[in-house]
């Protein structure tokens, strides 16, 4: 496949200029420059395929490595301008003009990346992927099956325990009413609606698995999100009482994408059996160990650690067709730089006139890669936009354990109902 390089830099002349004002008028020239600097310089990579739709009819991989870098909005380089009196000794002042349009960014303009959005993007195309098979664990509904009975009697029990808050609110104050609610989200959450799915689920895995037929096809999946930085520098100038402040804040627009085409072989595995499909393998035990493990919920909640050890152990009977990732990033810059006075001595200059310049621009990176397999789960922490998935039930349920893990106060003298609480039915 024929590759092809191409190098690209952008440079612009920085302008800086300062001159003391003379009493008489005239001007005592301290600098004035004008040079070119590099802004940044990178390399493309491209690719030509003149055969791709041979190698598409083959049933092979047409796609390419490629890279591209470039400015969607180009930096407008304005001038900041300012006048100081600068205070020199025995009580003298000097007033000095600058003007500049250089800005100063340490950091190099590259495309920035998130491990996080990655892996995020990497999940989504597996979900897909399971979905499409219609495969599941059946191992762990069935060791929970134990405690179908528990669950029935934490229901029955709700209504009684109903009939005993009403009661008993007006001597607790409404505490046992909170109590009888914990109890009965927690039954809700933790025993009938996981029965209510998991029942569901395998009836439709059972289904999916009689119905099964080889089949092609194209997923994918996306994951992205926003990242502030900024910093602030402090550069010297001509006069070594005043110095160039730039205040940088950049806005880093990062997406992953995974394009990914199966063929599911299904029905011609001849080792898929029924068995392996409901997750009936040793492979099962470990992760379903980590979720009959108590509060691996609440891990699960804010990590990645139920997953990652699904995925270690997880085989698809599916086989890449083809497989590439593409990484975006949208840097939205924003430079303010303005003349600052410092000490330099006999005390701080002040200014007369002073004009800041905003300069903005957004540079953008796009890169394709072509990974041999999905990359396995990363341990991590989840994003904010993954922890806000099902937000309210993880509330509820958090706020439920918490307080049904308190005891109901009654008011003094008053009978107290020690069977009141029996816990969640679970």
């Amino acid at each position: 496949m024929p590759q092809s390089t191409k190098t690209e830099s952008h440079d612009y002349w920085a302008i800086n200029y300062a001159a003391h004002l003379n009493p008489n008028g005239t001007r005592t020239v301290l600098t004035n420059t004008s040079r070119k600097v590099n802004i940044c310089s990178y390399t493309k990579v491209l690719n030509n395929n003149p055969d791709w739709k041979v190698t598409k009819a083959k049933r092979l991989n047409a796609s390419s490595v490629y890279t591209t870098y470039g400015f969607e909005r180009y930096p407008t380089l304005p001038l900041y301008t300012a006048y100081f009196k600068i205070p020199g000794p025995s009580g003298s002042f000097t007033t000095t003009e600058f003007r500049s349009n250089e800005w100063y960014t340490p950091d190099a303009l590259t495309m920035r990346g998130n491990t996080n959005y990655d892996d995020a993007a990497n999940a989504r195309l597996k979900r897909k992927l399971s979905d499409k098979i219609g495969n599941m664990n059946a191992l762990l509904p069935l060791i929970e099956s134990r405690e179908l009975r528990k669950t029935i009697r934490g229901a029955a029990e709700l209504t009684e325990d109903l009939l005993k808050t009403l009661i008993t609110i007006k001597r607790t104050k409404g505490r046992s009413a909170f109590q009888w609610a914990s109890k009965a989200w927690l039954t809700w959450s933790f025993g009938i609606s996981p029965l209510v799915s998991d029942t569901q689920n395998l009836v439709t895995s059972i289904g999916d698995y009689l119905s099964r037929q080889d089949a092609a096809t194209r997923l994918t999946g996306t994951f992205g999100g926003d990242q502030k930085r900024g910093y602030t520098t402090l550069t010297d100038t001509a006069s070594s009482a005043v110095k160039v402040r730039t205040q940088v804040d950049v806005i880093d627009r990062i997406s992953y994408r995974y394009i990914a085409g199966y063929d599911l072989n299904i029905k011609s595995a001849n080792d898929y059996s029924m068995a392996e499909h409901l997750g009936f393998k040793p492979q099962s035990l470990i992760s379903t160990g980590w979720e009959l493990m108590a509060f691996s919920w609440v891990i699960d909640y804010f990590t990645t650690a139920g997953a990652y050890l699904e995925d270690l152990w997880t085989s698809n009977p599916s086989k890449n067709i083809y497989l590439c990732r593409a990484h975006k990033c949208t840097s939205v810059y924003s430079i303010r730089s303005e003349f600052v006075g410092v000490n330099a001595g006999y005390g701080i200059p002040t200014p007369i006139y002073n004009t800041p310049a905003l300069q903005t621009f957004d540079f953008y990176g796009f890169q394709r890669t072509l990974p041999t397999s999905l990359p396995n789960r990363i341990l991590r922490f989840k994003t904010f936009d993954e922890i806000g998935v099902n937000s309210v039930n993880r509330v509820l349920n958090l706020a439920s354990v918490f307080i049904g893990s308190k005891k109901v106060n009654y008011v003094p003298g008053e009978s107290r109902n020690r069977d009141f609480y029996h816990g969640p039915g679970v």
